[in-house]
């Protein structure tokens, strides 16, 4: 009976338990946690010597996966594949994991540079050396010096210069090497080198003292100021004329360095008074090149001293005035009387509309006066009048004033040969062109072919040959033509190029304002469509006489602002939309689903497709980004960013393997800045500004596609359109 008692207490009643608690925990919804699927990747090298791999293992479906491969000495990592077909070219790749992956990590061989090591004895009979020889770059490499019966090692010497005093000597190699192994007799004989100068004052020696008998010695010879190295002699007798002499020692020996005086260049500073009675000059003469000359200027009384001339420009206001001379000078001190007469230069042009003049005002009498005609566009000038009478053809003239001149500019009308160019598409539905039309000849003609959407711009053919790859395709017409703008299907994955209207004749395209800190280089059209010419800031503009553009120094191409005269406005706004309208198509999500990208994009080989980022891109200091066409010169490049994008001081966007710039597009949400002399390549179109740091280079173009207070700041920058 008490073991049945104690069978109950010990296992009845705490299985009555459990199912008490069992059956609560399931009243009050408590249940068993769901055990999540795990999965696993698998790594492997090929070949397996090429280099390690990190990041294998047993993950929970969902997580987030980093796996890197190391890449051993003498190889370099190629991509990651998976049952081999081309994953990533990235030596870091990151996925979400989704079920098991096998990864394969590829290396390739790095084929090592080889450099020579050539040994010699001194004297011959002193011993032997091993070790020479053919050896891999970063080799270690040990040379052994064996001294003969009677002699003993001495040292390693390479060009004159010992490098070690062990009979065994290592290295790491760098580069092609020559050493030779000195050697020394058991009771070496000791001779002395006698160095001297002539004249001593020509120059200074080095090299001389005591050697033992058979050493490698090389005496130097340094000429002085003035003087210049002849020659070494030995008793009267030349030994050679190297500025530097090696020989091996057998015996004393006494050596004389020879220089030779150097005659300096003279030059002849002559000096003139204007007028003759307005004052006297001092200090011309014959003077050694590279003197320190100072001529003063006097004036007599009545007089005062204006400024010392050269050729018609001014050099100096300072009565005396000093300089170091490398050159013959003729320098004329002007005076100017107490109370001057002065005259009157009065110009003007015909016909009116034929040029401008410059250089009338009132003068000095005796002034210098030099007046300029530039003719207008379509007129080329003829000569310059006095009362009917030619007095020049030149376009500059430049007389000594005395007495009240009126002068005419007289220009003649160029009637210009004109030629058309037509523009063809084929296949019609590929796409559209612009540019085509009548030009003068000798004018710059661009034209423009835009893809339509499934198709890539090809080229452009000529009677069949093609002449251009670039979209847009720019020349000098010298007679009529016919192009051709062939276009081709977009293949699968591939992206075509964005519609960029009228908007692809500018290199730079701005809301409000452009701002430059000269000098730059612009080659394209320029233009602002919210902002007057004023807002065009350090570029020297210089307005067409039609006033619908501008032209400048740093610019091959126009310049237009929203203030120039019509159709300029109309045709700023229409480029404007069409900027937004671009903008839009890089960004549209009909183009597909984007490959992600984001932070730091240094080192990084991109294929054409398009790429996108949820924040700011940028390119580090010195980096490198490639965009590789993988052998198609069609091949398009869509990179854009929600917010912004920057490139680092001197970091680059390389093309390779066909890749072009007129195909390469930049999107960006906010604001783009170009590093200090760094370089980039495409298209940028940005929402708020774009900047070019000092130096910066771009083979592309800048378009402001929104914010009317956007601008484009350039610094001693080039932008090269495509």
């Amino acid at each position: 009976m008490n073991k049945i008692k104690n069978f109950f207490k010990m296992w009845l009643i705490p299985l009555l338990l459990i199912i008490i608690m069992t059956d609560c925990e399931e009243r009050r919804g408590i249940t068993s946690p769901t055990i999540s699927t795990p999965y696993t990747v698998t790594l492997s090298s090929t070949p397996s010597a090429g280099g390690t791999t990190s990041g294998s293992g047993t993950f929970n479906s969902g997580s987030s996966v980093t796996v890197t491969a190391t890449p051993n000495s003498g190889y370099t990592f190629t991509n990651w594949t998976e049952n081999g077909i081309f994953v990533t070219s990235s030596i870091s790749y990151q996925f979400t994991i989704r079920g098991n992956r096998t990864l394969a990590a590829n290396f390739t061989t790095v084929a090592p540079t080889q450099y020579t090591v050539t040994l010699l004895s001194i004297p011959s009979v002193g011993g032997i050396t091993s070790g020479g020889g053919a050896f891999n770059s970063g080799s270690s490499v040990t040379l052994t010096a064996t001294p003969n019966s009677g002699y003993t090692f001495t040292n390693w010497t390479e060009n004159g210069t010992a490098v070690s005093t062990n009979t065994s000597y290592t290295f790491t190699i760098s580069g092609n090497r020559t050493l030779v192994a000195n050697f020394t007799t058991g009771s070496s004989t000791q001779y002395t080198i006698t160095l001297s100068s002539t004249p001593s004052a020509g120059g200074t020696t080095s090299g001389s003292g005591t050697f033992d008998s058979g050493t490698l010695v090389t005496v130097t010879a340094t000429p002085n100021t003035g003087y210049t190295f002849t020659n070494w002699t030995e008793n009267g007798v030349v030994v050679t004329s190297s500025i530097s002499y090696q020989f091996t020692i057998s015996g004393n020996k006494t050596l004389v360095a020879n220089f030779t005086v150097v005659s300096p260049t003279q030059y002849t500073v002559t000096l003139l008074s204007i007028p003759s009675v307005g004052g006297t000059t001092s200090g011309s003469g014959a003077f050694n090149s590279g003197a320190s000359v100072t001529v003063i200027a006097t004036a007599n009384s009545g007089y005062t001293f204006t400024n010392w001339t050269e050729n018609g420009t001014a050099v100096s206001t300072n009565a005396s005035y000093t300089f170091t001379i490398s050159g013959n000078r003729t320098l004329v001190a002007n005076f100017t009387a107490g109370v001057p007469t002065q005259y009157t230069v009065t110009l003007s042009s015909t016909p009116s509309t034929g040029g401008t003049t410059s250089g009338g005002g009132t003068f000095n009498s005796g002034s210098s006066v030099t007046v300029t005609a530039t003719p207008n566009s379509g007129y080329t000038f003829t000569n310059w009048t006095e009362n009917g009478i030619v007095v020049t053809s030149s376009i500059s003239y430049q007389f000594t004033i005395s007495g009240n001149r009126t002068l005419v500019a007289n220009f003649t009308t160029v009637v210009p040969i004109q030629y058309t160019v037509t523009l063809l598409a084929i296949p019609a539905a590929g796409g559209n062109t612009s540019g085509g039309g009548a030009f003068n000849s000798g004018s710059s003609v661009t034209v423009t072919a835009t893809p339509n959407t499934g198709y890539t711009f090809t080229n452009w053919t000529e009677n069949g040959t093609a002449v251009s790859t670039n979209a847009n395709y720019t020349f000098t017409i010298s007679g009529n033509r016919t192009l051709v703008a062939n276009f081709a299907t977009a293949g699968s994955g591939s992206q075509a190029g964005v519609n960029l209207g009228s908007s692809a004749r500018f290199a730079a395209l701005s809301a409000s304002a452009i701002t430059n800190i000269p000098t730059s280089s612009i080659t394209g059209d320029l233009g602002i469509h919210a902002g007057a010419r004023s807002s065009i800031t350090g570029f020297v503009l210089t307005p067409d006489a039609s006033n619908t553009f501008s032209t400048s120094p740093e610019v091959t191409g126009k310049v237009f602002a929203s203030d120039d005269a019509a159709p300029t406005p109309a045709m700023l706004i229409a480029a404007k939309a069409d900027a937004l309208a671009a903008y839009l198509d890089a960004t549209a999500a009909v183009r597909g689903t984007p490959t992600p990208i984001s932070g730091n994009l240094n080192g990084l080989t991109l294929v054409p497709g398009l790429y996108e980022s949820g924040t700011s891109i940028q390119i580090s200091p010195g980096g490198f980004l490639y965009l590789d066409a993988q052998g198609n010169n069609n091949a398009v490049f869509i990179i854009r960013s929600a917010t912004s994008i920057t490139t680092e001081a001197t970091s680059e966007v390389v093309l390779t393997n066909g890749a072009q710039a007129a195909n390469v597009y930049w999107a960006a949400g906010s604001a783009v800045t170009l590093g200090t002399n760094s370089k980039m390549k495409g298209t940028i179109i940005a929402s708020t500004s774009i900047s070019l740091l000092t130096g910066a280079r771009l083979d592309g173009r800048t378009l402001i596609q929104g914010a009317a207070a956007g601008q484009i700041s350039l610094d001693h920058s080039t932008i090269v359109r495509p």
